[in-house]
């Protein structure tokens, strides 16, 4: 939200959403199909972020835009 810090994970040398944002589109928001929609990034985002300014005694709400449905990346399956 505009009212809200973006508070930083200094020793990851980025923002938190920066930081979660990649960690979820590196696989840890994929759902269960193994696709990373921007529905599934944002599930992640707004449990993962949130949480992690809660423990610095912060508020931060993630928000995305766009089809909720829309695929991101497909993560490789087992070979």
């Amino acid at each position: 939200s505009s009212k809200e810090t973006s508070n930083a994970l200094h020793h990851a040398y980025h923002g938190l959403f920066t930081y979660y944002l990649l960690k979820g589109l590196g696989g840890d928001g994929a759902d269960n199909q193994g696709r990373i929609t921007i529905g599934s990034l944002h599930r992640y985002l707004a449990r993962e972020v949130s949480a992690a300014a809660a423990r610095m005694n912060q508020k931060q709400t993630p928000t995305l835009s766009g089809p909720g449905e829309l695929v991101l990346l497909r993560m490789p399956g087992p070979s």
